[in-house]
């Protein structure tokens, strides 16, 4: 180990929001990893496991849909991969760390710049939607107020209410639910199926949903084919 290494992996393991998390907390692991190398390829590959926003922009640049317009927090997570190693020690010997300090925890979004219950819950789903095998099985999903959509893989819906809940991402219950479907790489399918929630259902709010938030997460939701599937039950 460098002394570069050593200095930074010391001083982060003592700063205040690093020493509280416990030592398996997957954002005090990333940091420690992350920011004790000048590897911008290791680091990218820790960052996506700990940042849910920056997989989903490894995703869309792998299909080709990132946006090039700056989306949000795309500049804190470039950042963050092209700090000097041997700057940011000598930063800490110098006694002026702060600038590094709050561009790990905008890039590892933690601290005062955790995202919001409800952008974590979306992260989740769109990983999920985007990670699916084109003609594969389908994805359930559940819709909730403010377009908000959640999924949790193979569970139903009813233990995904219940995790969603469990998780903090809130106490409402889903307006509707259902699967969708990947036709094509940028092609999905869905519909509103789900008996276990006896509401009105709108399927316009769905790809609505879908697209804002494809849009906020950084990918180019123009690209993106959507189509309702009437009448199917899951």
């Amino acid at each position: 180990m460098s002394s570069a290494q050593e200095t930074v992996g010391e001083f982060l393991k003592q700063w205040k929001p690093i020493a509280a998390m416990p030592p398996g907390n997957p954002v005090r692991r990333g940091v420690l990893r992350c920011m004790t190398t000048d590897d911008v390829a290791q680091r990218a590959s820790v960052l996506a496991k700990t940042n849910a926003l920056f997989a989903l922009h490894e995703r869309y640049r792998e299909i080709g849909i990132f946006r090039e317009d700056a989306p949000p927090h795309a500049a804190d997570m470039a950042a963050l991969l092209a700090v000097k190693l041997d700057e940011f020690a000598q930063a800490i010997a110098d006694g002026k760390a702060q600038n590094f300090l709050e561009l790990i925890q905008k890039g590892f979004q933690f601290g005062r710049f955790e995202p919001e219950a409800k952008h974590v819950a979306l992260r989740k789903f769109l990983l999920h939607l985007w990670h699916m095998r084109i003609g594969g099985p389908g994805l359930k999903y559940s819709m909730y107020g403010n377009g908000v959509l959640y999924t949790a893989g193979g569970l139903s819906h009813e233990e995904m209410a219940r995790e969603y809940n469990q998780l903090g991402f809130g106490g409402d219950k889903p307006l509707f639910g259902g699967q969708f479907y990947r036709i094509e790489q940028l092609e999905f399918h869905f519909d509103t199926g789900s008996t276990t929630f006896a509401r009105h259902v709108d399927p316009g709010k769905v790809e609505e949903a879908v697209r804002r938030w494809v849009r906020l997460t950084g990918g180019d939701a123009t690209r993106l084919a959507l189509a309702y599937l009437p009448g199917r039950q899951n």
